[in-house]
């Protein structure tokens, strides 16, 4: 229970919402369940469709998994778009605090509340721990080295030195990404040249069953 909390927070999702979803879901599974029964009159009906519905009561809890891997991607890859403008600003002479609100405002919906955690944190705390607390929203060693390399730029004078380190690690983070993005990008087209071939073969069972329809029903005629 904790860990969903832990979660629906993540997510930015209400529980009391999600529960209400899933009971309105389950209901109207059971409706149907009800109604079948009184109008098809077969009692499996019953048991089949409380079967379904604990399964599906699993994989809706489950799939919280799901998007919260799928959010931390979406903000890995904005990370990579908000310390693209960061490295501008540092190379063009901004310090690092102004480099990172520079970057805050131009920073998409999912990362904009860690800029906005970090920079808070930096007001309020010189040390090291703002930059880790950013770098604990994902899961990537690669931007806690990112990330430390930044402070080092605050707490050892930003020299050219020190800039250049983070390029190098940041340049690298951001090519292993690209790479990640673009396998991504041709695992989704292998996957969507398979729907034809599936399209073909649910053809090809709806033909067979009609057939075999038909011919059942020229059996009982004749």
């Amino acid at each position: 229970m904790k860990k969903r909390n832990e979660m629906w927070d993540a997510l930015g999702l209400d529980p009391k919402k999600e529960y209400a979803k899933l009971f309105a879901l389950e209901f109207l599974l059971i409706a149907i369940a009800i109604g079948s029964y009184l109008y098809l009159r077969r009692i499996f009906i019953l048991p089949g469709v409380a079967i379904f519905a604990l399964v599906f009561g699993f994989f809706y809890f489950s799939r919280y998994d799901i998007l919260l891997k799928e959010k931390e991607q979406r903000a890995t890859d904005q990370f990579v778009e908000s310390f693209t403008y960061f490295s501008i600003y540092i190379s063009n002479g901004y310090n690092v605090y102004r480099a990172l609100e520079e970057a805050s405002l131009l920073s998409q919906s999912d990362i904009k509340p860690y800029f906005d955690e970090l920079l808070d944190g930096i007001d309020n705390d010189k040390s090291l721990a703002p930059f880790l607390a950013f770098s604990k929203h994902f899961s990537s060693l690669s931007i806690k080295e990112v990330m430390l390399s930044v402070y080092q730029m605050v707490d050892e004078g930003g020299g050219m030195a020190h800039i250049r380190q983070f390029e190098s690690l940041f340049a690298s983070f951001s090519e292993e990404r690209h790479l990640l993005e673009r396998e991504r990008k041709k695992k989704t087209l292998g996957n969507m040249q398979a729907f034809p071939l599936i399209g073909s073969g649910l053809t090809m069972l709806t033909l067979t069953a009609s057939l075999v329809i038909i011919m059942g029903s020229i059996y009982n005629v004749l």
